[in-house]
């Protein structure tokens, strides 16, 4: 996503992201909730689609980049999106939206500085490797942040909702040793909070590709309320 001369230019993260998430949120018959939204760069592909869209995101400088690419929509789309302030970590929207999303990897970045920042840790020198006594608390409460926005989406979303969320093992520095915790974690919170969960690649959304001795990881993780 980039503004140039008032223009306001949409990327991909990923091949097929585009047109992945609007597949799936013409299936749900909307409104979408957009987790940590950023620019509006999913919401405003979506509402390109027709697909109402509702963007969320804790940075106020942000939205006003969003809502200044709404004003570049054409005017019967304009209010197919929408963009509130909130934390992905603390929101309530009883049963309003069939499909919650996160995109571009940014869960387990956004908890991540979040738990260093409330720690107080430097991000320069725990990234260095000269905060690592502190590593257990950091895990931890990024942990504890992660069930927290898990618990807010599962209130939030309708009966039989979905939620998908981006990048769902490749997190936390991006340690090998990492990616069976976090499968682990994606399981636990499905027994915990009564959904159905699979993972699947843009590409690929009929085949589970998790395979904890591959060096692939999934896209995305999707989460179906029971």
């Amino acid at each position: 996503m980039s503004i140039h001369d008032g223009t306001y230019q949409l990327h991909e993260g990923a091949y097929g992201e585009f047109k992945f998430y609007q597949k799936i949120a013409k299936e749900s018959g909307g409104p979408v909730l957009d987790l940590a939204t950023g620019g509006g760069r999913i919401c405003i592909t979506l509402a390109k689609a027709g697909i109402t869209c509702v963007g969320m995101d804790a940075s106020p400088h942000s939205l006003v980049i969003a809502k200044k690419a709404v004003a570049e929509l054409p005017q019967e789309l304009r209010g197919k999106a929408s963009f509130i302030e909130g934390d992905m970590c603390d929101f309530n929207f009883p049963g309003r939206f069939p499909l919650i999303i996160n995109a571009f990897e940014s869960f387990w970045f956004i908890l991540r500085m979040a738990a260093i920042k409330d720690l107080g840790i430097n991000e320069y020198e725990w990234w260095l490797g000269n905060e690592q006594q502190k590593d257990n608390e950091v895990f931890m409460l990024i942990y504890q942040k992660a069930e927290s926005c898990i618990r807010s989406i599962m209130r939030s979303l309708a009966p039989r909702g979905k939620f998908i969320i981006d990048g769902p093992i490749s997190h936390l520095l991006f340690q090998e040793e990492k990616k069976e915790v976090a499968h682990a974690w994606w399981l636990d919170m499905a027994d915990t909070y009564k959904f159905s969960v699979r993972f699947a690649d843009y590409n690929d959304l009929n085949k589970s590709v998790f395979d904890l001795n591959a060096l692939h990881r999934p896209d995305v993780v999707i989460g179906q309320k029971i």
